[in-house]
């Protein structure tokens, strides 16, 4: 008898350990345990944005969706001041049966709330699914004012007793870049369209400022340190190795990381349309004469140049330092009476290429804005009065001036294309054109 008591015994104790792991499974199952996930975040509303990745070759003008997805990449959305953000958002938990409605609500930075409303729950694959539809937080962005939210996080809750417990779903996480007024209209064919690395330069630079002249000189601040970086930290340049990169527009500059003075005249202007700001005939190009008493302009000169003593006056008194070009050709002159050196560093590069036939600045409120130098000037004469002079394009015989003009070593009865330098900057007139680009 001992013996049938110690299996019934056995018997009922297992049977309490089924029923306690049921009981337990069961209560896992209704999502008492399982603690929720945040699956989904989608931003709109009527101030939102339209943001497009920075240009690739495969995809020059591509839309960035305004909906995060757990596992995926932070998101970026950019809105207008004054405007609501209007967030909707999706948890996920082990299968679960409500007895009464559920409630969502998120809690945003600087005051910014979604207030609790009535989530749509929905069950798919044993999973249960709980919606907090799309609403516009409590309060908008602060009007007239330039913001970078890095970021921008909601904490999100959920009631299953109607409000009276909360309890914590997740937070989401977004980069939001808030302008100053709605951006100027996309010009694709001209380079411009809502990149996402001109929200990121222009936001954060400005970031809580308002008045125009404000965000004009913070805007300009990234330029004056020669380091411009698109949003993944890539710095752009100018001339980079003295190469000369034919990108003329800023979707040129962020898609090569490099470009010509066109493209960084382009960028400023275009990093102030981001935020509503623009200006008449901002875009300024100096042109260079075609050509001068001794032959075919080349170009005006940067700072800095050595010159020594000139040795073609008799042959052309107006231009009369000569001078060979570097091998293979940068810009620069090698001598014998004019030598190109280090001095004058462009954005993203120390020793940019300096001789040229034309440059771009931008004008904004009677200041000359030079992006490729980072300098400012007050008027064009005192851009002329920066410059080291001008070259012409001409021949020289080696024989006859005893210098190596080609770079061969060797000096030969051979006639060589060089330049021949003026040190007068106002030897040359420029030729001045204003557009709105």
């Amino acid at each position: 008898m001992q013996r049938d008591r110690s299996r019934s015994g056995a018997t009922y104790f297992c049977f309490v350990l089924l029923f306690l792991s049921g009981a337990m499974a069961a209560a896992l199952g209704n999502g008492v345990d399982a603690a929720p996930s945040l699956a989904q975040v989608e931003f709109s509303g009527s101030g939102r944005i339209l943001l497009r990745p920075d240009p690739t070759p495969e995809l020059p003008f591509a839309e960035l969706p305004a909906r995060w997805k757990a596992g995926q990449p932070v998101l970026s959305v950019a809105y207008v001041s004054g405007s609501y953000p209007e967030v909707g958002a999706t948890i996920e938990m082990a299968h679960r049966s409500f007895t009464t409605r559920v409630l969502m609500r998120g809690h945003g930075p600087d005051g910014m709330a979604f207030p609790p409303l009535p989530a749509v729950v929905r069950e798919s694959g044993g999973t249960t699914v709980v919606i907090y539809p799309p609403h516009p937080s409590t309060i908008p962005f602060d009007p007239g004012t330039v913001c970078c939210y890095d970021p921008f996080t909601i904490s999100w809750e959920f009631s299953a007793d109607d409000g009276t417990t909360w309890t914590r779903a997740g937070e989401s996480s977004a980069t939001i870049y808030v302008t100053r007024g709605r951006p100027a209209p996309e010009n694709p064919e001209m380079g411009f369209g809502y990149i996402e690395s001109l929200f990121d330069i222009s936001c954060r630079s400005a970031h809580g400022y308002s008045s125009e002249a404000d965000i004009v000189q913070h805007v300009w601040s990234e330029f004056t340190d020669l380091v411009v970086r698109t949003k993944k930290g890539d710095t752009l340049s100018f001339y980079p190795h003295k190469q000369n990169n034919q990108q003329e527009t800023t979707a040129g500059l962020i898609l090569c990381k490099s470009g010509v003075c066109f493209a960084w005249a382009h960028l400023l202007i275009d990093l102030l349309r981001i935020q509503g700001i623009t200006r008449r005939g901002s875009y300024v190009v100096l042109s260079a004469p075609n050509t001068a008493s001794c032959g075919p302009v080349i170009g005006m000169l940067m700072p800095n140049c050595t010159f020594g003593t000139p040795s073609a006056a008799a042959t052309c008194p107006d231009f009369p330092y000569l001078a060979a070009f570097a091998r293979p050709l940068t810009g620069d002159l090698i001598g014998p009476d004019v030598f190109s050196k280090p001095g004058l560093a462009g954005q993203g590069e120390p020793d940019p290429m300096s001789l040229f036939h034309d440059h771009a600045l931008v004008l904004i409120d009677g200041v000359y804005y030079d992006p490729s130098y980072g300098r400012t000037f007050a008027s064009l004469d005192e851009f002329v009065n920066s410059i080291a002079g001008w070259a012409v394009e001409s021949v020289a015989n080696e024989s006859q001036v005893h210098f190596d003009l080609n770079g061969n070593h060797r000096i030969e009865d051979l006639d060589v294309k060089v330049a021949r330098v003026s040190n007068d900057p106002h030897r040359c007139r420029l030729s001045v054109a204003r557009s709105d680009y």
